[in-house]
C-alpha cells in the first residue's frame, strides 16, 4: 500500500506505477474534486476512462475551522485526445456538402482541407510516437526490474521518460487549439459567402387590365404537401419587392402590379420572415404561378435553387381574335398607342403630331401591332432612335417584340 509523505524538498516513489504527484492520477472524475492541496492548471490523468484533465480553477475550503483560499478545485475540462480530433475533421466534411457548387468557396474548402489533412497526417504521425514511447516506456519497466539493483537509478530513469511524455502531452494540446481554431475561421468563411437566394420574376400581360399579384411556394422535398411547404405571397412583403420598368428599378405602388406594368419583372430576396426555417445556401424546391383582382390564374412554374434564381420567361394570358379594326381615334402633339387597345388601331391627326417607339406600349413577346395614321392635312413625325421622318399622307406602322422592338413604316397609297 502505497504512503503519501508531504515534504518540502523533492520526491521519487519507491514502487513501481506510482506518480511523482499523488495529485496527478485520480480513479474516476468526481475524485478530481476531492483532490487535496490541487494546483491551478495541474494535470490529471483519470484510471477509470483513461483521459487527461486539466484544472481551470479553485475555490476556498476548510482547514480545521479556517476558511483558506484555493484549497480546493472548483472547475476542470478534459484535455481532448485523438478521437475528438478525428470529429473535428469529420465535420469538415459537413461543411464542405453545406458549401454546394460555389466555385471560390469549393477552392477555398479545398486549400483548408489540404492543410488540416496535412496537420491530420502530422497528428497520425504524433500519435505513433506517443505509441512508440509508451511500449519503449513498457519495455524499460521490464528491462529495469530485471536488471537494475540501485533504486534511486531506477527512479531517475522514470522520472526522465515522464518529463518527456508530459511534454508530449503539452504539445498534443497545442496542436488540438490550432486545429480548433482554424475549423472555427472555417466556420466562419462558409456562413459569410453564403447570401442569400435572390428571384426576379416576369410579370405576365392581362388583357383585362386587372391587379395582378403571386404566390411563392417553398419546400424541402418536391411534393408541395400543405404541412411541408410554406406560402409566400407577394401582397405580404411589398416594401420588399423591387420592379424593374422603363429602365429602372423602382419600388411596389400601393395600388398594386397593373398597366403599364405588364411585361416587366419583380425582384426579391428571401428571408427569414418571408421563410422562418430559411437557410442560405440550401437546395430548396419553389413554384409560383400569377393571380388577378378577379378570378384569373396562370399556371404553376416550378424549379429548384439554392443560391437564386431568375425567370426570364414570357409570360402573357391567353388572348382571344385581336384583328377588328376600331374606329379613328383624334389625336394631336405626341401621342401613345397602347396594345392593350387592340393589335389594329386607327388615329386621325386634329393637328402636327409625334410618335415615338418608345411610346408604342405593352406589345407581348412575338407578338405585333399595326398602327393606321391618317395625318388629314397636317404633319405625322415618326421618331425611331436618332432618326425620325416626316409624313403628310397616309402611313402604316408596325412593330413587333421578337425580344427587342423592330418598327417598320410605309406610305399608303
Amino acid at each position: 500500500m502505497s504512503t503519501v509523505i508531504e515534504v518540502s524538498g523533492s520526491i521519487r516513489p519507491a514502487t513501481v506505477n506510482t506518480p511523482l504527484d499523488e495529485r496527478s492520477r485520480v480513479q474516476t472524475v468526481a475524485d478530481i474534486l476531492n483532490i487535496k492541496n490541487p494546483e491551478l492548471g495541474g494535470r490529471v490523468f483519470v484510471v477509470e476512462n483513461a483521459k487527461w484533465y486539466k484544472i481551470t480553477a479553485l475555490k476556498a475550503g476548510m482547514v480545521g475551522p479556517v476558511e483558506v483560499d484555493d484549497t480546493k478545485v472548483k472547475t476542470y475540462e478534459e484535455v481532448p485526445d485523438a478521437a475528438a480530433i478525428t470529429g473535428l475533421s469529420n465535420r469538415i466534411g459537413t461543411l464542405e456538402t453545406a458549401a454546394g457548387d460555389q466555385e471560390e468557396f469549393n477552392a477555398d474548402v479545398a486549400a483548408n482541407l489540404g492543410e488540416l489533412q496535412e496537420k491530420s497526417e502530422a497528428q497520425d504521425n504524433f500519435n505513433a510516437g506517443v505509441t512508440a514511447k509508451h511500449e519503449q516506456y513498457d519495455g524499460k519497466i521490464t528491462e529495469y526490474n530485471g536488471k537494475f539493483t540501485d533504486q534511486d537509478e531506477f527512479n531517475a530513469d522514470v522520472a526522465g521518460h515522464l518529463e518527456s511524455l508530459q511534454d508530449d502531452v503539452e504539445q498534443q494540446a497545442v496542436f488540438n487549439t490550432e486545429v480548433t481554431e482554424e475549423l472555427t475561421a472555417l466556420k466562419e468563411g462558409v456562413e459569410a459567402k453564403m447570401p442569400p437566394a435572390m428571384f426576379t420574376l416576369p410579370i405576365p400581360q392581362d388583357k383585362d387590365n386587372n391587379t395582378l399579384s403571386f404566390i411563392f411556394d417553398v419546400c424541402e422535398n418536391g411534393f408541395f404537401d400543405e404541412e411541408d411547404t410554406t406560402h409566400i405571397l407577394m401582397n405580404d412583403h411589398l416594401l420588399k419587392m423591387e420592379l424593374f420598368s422603363n429602365g429602372e428599378f423602382a419600388g411596389v405602388p400601393e395600388s398594386g402590379i397593373g398597366n403599364p406594368y405588364y411585361g416587366d419583372s419583380i425582384s426579391f430576396t428571401m428571408d427569414t420572415d418571408m421563410f422562418p426555417d430559411y437557410v442560405p445556401g440550401k437546395t430548396y424546391y419553389a413554384r409560383y404561378r400569377w393571380m388577378d383582382q378577379a378570378t384569373g390564374r396562370t399556371d404553376w412554374w416550378g424549379f429548384k435553387f439554392n443560391h437564386g434564381m431568375i425567370d426570364l420567361r414570357p409570360v402573357r394570358t391567353t388572348f382571344g381574335d385581336n384583328s377588328s379594326v376600331p374606329d379613328e381615334e383624334s389625336v394631336d402633339g405626341e401621342f401613345t398607342v397602347d396594345y392593350l387597345n387592340g393589335d389594329v388601331q386607327r388615329f386621325i391627326l386634329s393637328n402636327d403630331a409625334v410618335l415615338r417607339k418608345e411610346n408604342i406600349l405593352n406589345i407581348p413577346f412575338k407578338q405585333a401591332i399595326q398602327v393606321i395614321i391618317n395625318p388629314n392635312g397636317h404633319t405625322l413625325t415618326l421618331v425611331n432612335g436618332a432618326s425620325s421622318i416626316d409624313y403628310t399622307t397616309k402611313c402604316l406602322v408596325g412593330v413587333v417584340d421578337i425580344g427587342e422592338f423592330i418598327m417598320v413604316d410605309n406610305e399608303i397609297f
